[in-house]
């Protein structure tokens, strides 16, 4: 965010343009608006879902992952209190 605003680089040109995002907008909004890029848009709708799929599936397997890393540290914590505990009753 640049001064308060949402801004979007627009790339394309030998330097990098940067647009308000309201001024993007209003062009998208007049792009969206012909009938010859509905197409475009129900194909750019179905990627954006099925990114959101994959990325909502990701998150699940990661939040999976770190409950298991936490579940083998407290498996592994334990298994050395129980080893420890036994070496030093035998160590008498």
């Amino acid at each position: 965010m640049l001064g308060g605003q949402v801004w979007i680089v627009e790339y394309g040109s030998p330097h990098p343009v940067w647009r308000p995002a309201y001024a993007m907008g209003e062009k998208l909004d007049e792009l969206l608006r012909r009938e010859d890029n509905r197409a475009l848009l129900k194909g750019f709708e179905d990627t954006l879902s099925t990114a959101w799929t994959a990325l909502t599936d990701i998150e699940r397997q990661e939040a999976e992952a770190r409950l298991a890393r936490e579940e083998v540290h407290r498996l592994e914590k334990r298994h050395d209190e129980i080893c420890c505990y036994s070496r030093d009753a035998f160590a008498i």
